[in-house]
């Protein structure tokens, strides 16, 4: 299963719905459950809210493995965002890797790496935890990515970087989701 964060703009502005139907159909990932999840608040959810990661972990993950054919185990389950929501995921897989083992971090903010640095489950989650990290060179936060990747190398486990030569933008984030789930789901 895959949980996106900024569920609406994933589906309407990046077509990942789209990506995701080529990505199974050449192979390229196991077929998956995408889970747009669209936040009432973004600054106050992806900023380590405890009520949204209840809702989260307690009543929308154990609904969709009720609903759907999922396998239901943190190694099968991704929680992937861009900018503000990527901070919004890396938070919950440090809080919760026994929901989330992999995670996909396109172009997050500076403040990301304190999730690992300045919290007691930060280095446990960078062993329990299969990472993906993007930064942009023109990104004006490129630095949250770089500094993501250093934080997430204190640790043993695995970690995907990747800089590309653009901005901070929709465009360059729909033009990664591929490499992503390719980096955590690929065969």
């Amino acid at each position: 299963v895959v949980f996106v964060l900024d569920g609406g703009n994933y589906v309407e502005r990046m077509r990942t719905p789209a990506i995701l139907d080529r990505l199974i159909a050449r192979k390229a990932i196991t077929p998956v459950v995408a889970v747009f999840v669209e936040p009432g608040d973004r600054q106050e959810e992806y900023s380590r809210n405890a009520r949204w990661r209840a809702f989260l972990t307690s009543e929308l993950v154990p609904l969709v493995d009720e609903r759907f054919r999922t396998f239901p185990a943190p190694e099968k389950r991704v929680i992937l965002g861009s900018s503000l929501s990527a901070y919004g995921a890396v938070d919950l897989a440090v809080e919760f890797p026994g929901v989330f083992g992999l995670c996909a971090a396109l172009a997050p903010p500076a403040q990301t790496p304190t999730v690992i640095t300045h919290q007691t489950k930060g280095l446990e989650a960078t062993r329990a935890v299969k990472f993906f990290v993007l930064a942009g060179t023109y990104d004006s936060m490129a630095n949250g990515g770089r500094r993501l990747r250093t934080a997430l190398a204190m640790g043993t486990g695995v970690v995907k970087y990747l800089e590309v030569p653009e901005g901070h933008n929709t465009e360059t984030f729909r033009g990664h989701i591929d490499d992503a789930l390719k980096a955590l789901l690929g065969e």
